[in-house]
Parts: C-alpha cells; structure tokens; sequence
C-alpha cells in the first residue's frame, strides 16, 4: 500500500518532491515480492503481522513529513528562501531482502556449536542478540518468531526468511527441542541452538537418527500469554442455558442491537479455548480478531455464534459433536470456549 503525503500549503516544494520521491522509490524495494513459501511448523491460527516491512515504510513516511513540514516553515517565513530550505538526511534503511537471504545461509562452523555456546536441557544454544523483559514464553502460549533450520552440513530445511514473515503457533505445538530453546527466551531475543535428532523429531518412530541433528536460528519476535481458564471449564453451570443440540451457553456480557449473524454471515470475533482440564489450545492476543465465514467452523460455533449479537460475549460449552468429535490432531472431547462477536458482514 502506498501512503500519499498530501501538504496543505499552497505549493509542494523540491524539498517535499524529493522526499516523497524517495519514499516511494525505497516502499517499493521493501515490499518487493518474494517467491517460495516456508516449510514452517503449524500455526495456532492465521493472521501472523508483519512488522518488518511496516517499520520500514513508518520510518519512510516520517521523512516524508519530516520534509514536508520544513517546506511549509520556509514558505511562512519571508526570510527563508526555497534554495536554503533545510532537507533531512535519509535515515538509514535495512535492505530487507538482503537480510532475509543472509538469514537463510547456514551460519559458519554449523556443524558444532563454538566453545562459548551453552548446553541445558539437553540443547546446545549460543545468544546472538538479548531480549527483553522478564517473561519466557510458557506451553499455551502463542509466540511469533522467525527461524531457519539446517542439518549438520548445512543444508536449509525450513524458514519463515523466504515470506519475511514470523510464524505464529502455540509453543505446545512446536517440536520438543524447540518448546525447550523458546522457554528460555524473551522477546526480541535471537539465538542459534544445536539439537540432537531426538528431540528433533520426536514424532519420527525411531528415524530420529537416521534424519540427524538440527541446527537452528530462533528470534521470538513477541509473544502473549495464554489466558486463564474460567472456574466452570470442567462443565457447564446451572444457569447456562442448553439447546437441542448440547450446546451449553451463557452470555458474559452484553451487546448492542437485535441483528444476528447467519450462517452465511462473515464474522470477526476475539475467543479462547480450553479442554476440561484447563488447557489452552488456541486464542486471538491482545488486539488481535479472527474473521471467517460461519459456515467453515465446528458446528458448536456456526450455532452458537447466531446466538449473539455485536460486541456481546458468551461462553460455550461444546459436547465432542460439536466440537472437534474426534478428528486426529485436534483437540478431544468438551471443549469450552469464550467468545466476542466482534461484528459480523452478510
């Protein structure tokens, strides 16, 4: 998307044209189209921000302003002249795709870790640059990170490097040798682990060795906290009211209006989930919505979300009919969810 500066001052002078110039010459380079897709583990939900390229066209836009609001300055003061008008210098800009091609280059020595690289839990790691903050990402939460991962001789397996954007998953969901290297980790941290084929492919049935230890380059880019389970997350209180169908509901908070999605309606909705024993297996964080049609959702949702209206929130308690019934890799048995119809299209 390109952002048009528009100044409201008589004429635009060189100053502004040349900056605008150059925001939209260098906007183009960063949001160049990359060709291929990772090979990445599993997300928790789609919708990953990209924040790379966003910060680049930020700082652009600035300059831009920046420009443009010398320009007027000038133009107010009879004194100044448009030849001595002051022109920023052009901050400096991170050459996107260089970056992202030097990522996914297996690091020197990747074979074996350096001497000052430290081994615990059974991983072997080195920090590259440190995080910040105080708060390590624990199983049910959601992380963004970026990474490469290599075999021993260095040859690349999977990257987020080649979309330039991180990939969202819940850390329960990665392999056992990545939950415990992100464990350890706090946000804008980036460091290069060393992991043995066991806790590489812990899902391989014994191939473990023959697929051979990995090498990879972790940033967590950010990360939010699962929320916590309500009280009633092992069954549905008294005052829930049921349907025909299982379904267990009750409303949390209130709405505005008496418009219903149906189930050719497209929702934006803000929800949590958890199994019976408190677990969270997917959220939208702090900020985030989640939008699709109603007719592509567990059946306990496509019924559940007809129930409410914008901005109401309620919690649903889905029998395994509803809910997932046994489909291998997702979540078994009742599942609980607390959902906000954020809005709903059709």
């Amino acid at each position: 998307m390109i952002r048009i500066l528009r100044v409201r001052h008589g004429q635009a002078t060189t100053c502004t044209l040349l900056a605008v110039a150059v925001l939209l010459s260098l906007t183009g380079l960063a949001c160049s189209k990359e060709d291929g897709a990772s090979a990445a583990a599993p997300t928790a939900h789609a919708g990953a921000p990209v924040e790379t390229d966003a910060a680049a066209v930020t700082a652009l836009t600035a300059a831009a302003a920046a420009a443009a609001a010398n320009d007027i300055a000038a133009s107010e003061d009879t004194s100044a002249s448009e030849d001595t008008a002051p022109v920023p210098a052009a901050p400096a800009v991170v050459d996107l795709k260089a970056e992202a091609d030097l990522r996914q280059r297996a690091p020197d020595g990747v074979g074996a870790p350096p001497k000052d690289a430290t081994r615990k839990n059974g991983i072997t790691c080195k920090v590259l640059k440190e995080g910040a903050g105080d708060l390590n990402p624990k199983a049910d939460d959601t992380v963004f990170m970026h990474y490469s991962t290599w075999t021993l001789d260095g040859q690349l397996k999977g990257t987020t490097w080649r979309t330039r954007q991180p990939k969202q998953m819940t850390v329960a969901k990665a392999v056992e040798g990545w939950q415990r290297a992100l464990a350890a980790m706090l946000p804008g941290e980036r460091r290069i682990c060393w992991i043995p084929a066991k806790l590489a492919h812990p899902r391989s049935r014994g191939n473990a060795r023959k697929l051979g230890d990995r090498v990879v380059d972790l940033e967590l880019v950010k990360h939010f906290a699962a929320p916590t389970a309500p009280a009633d997350v092992r069954r549905a209180p008294k005052d829930a009211v049921k349907t025909k169908s299982g379904l267990a509901w009750k409303s949390l908070e209130p709405g505005k209006g008496g418009d219903h999605p149906t189930v050719a309606s497209m929702v934006t909705v803000h929800y949590a989930g958890w199994t019976t024993n408190g677990h969270c297996f997917d959220f939208t964080g702090p900020g985030e919505t989640a939008s699709f049609p109603l007719s592509g959702v567990i059946a306990g949702w496509t019924e559940g979300l007809q129930l409410l209206v914008p901005g109401q929130k309620a919690r649903f308690w889905l029998p395994s009919k509803l809910a997932y019934d046994g489909k291998p890799g997702k979540p078994a048995g009742m599942l609980v969810f607390d959902v906000e119809l954020v809005e709903f299209k059709g």
